[in-house]
């Protein structure tokens, strides 16, 4: 599964943009104080949608599935302590 192809990734990606268009047309104050923080915060909600969909695949194979256990669970795998 490709996360581009999901519905509320297509609908942050499109925010994103609109977030762009519009902030263009502020002053350059605007831009910078108010502005910059917005465009951040509109590029990382994509992110993250990314980095979740990525790592549920990861997890739903038996080796991601095998490393989150090892994660969860160090002191069955000699480790007295958590990384």
């Amino acid at each position: 599964m490709d996360f581009r192809d999901l519905h509320v990734y297509r609908k942050a990606f499109s925010l994103a943009m609109e977030v762009y268009k519009i902030s263009k047309k502020s002053s350059e104050e605007e831009k910078y104080s108010l502005m910059d923080p917005i465009r951040r915060s509109s590029r990382s909600t994509c992110g993250n949608i990314q980095k979740r969909i990525e790592s549920a695949i990861i997890q739903s194979t038996l080796s991601g599935k095998l490393i989150h256990f090892m994660i969860l669970n160090p002191e069955k795998f000699g480790s007295s302590r958590i990384l």
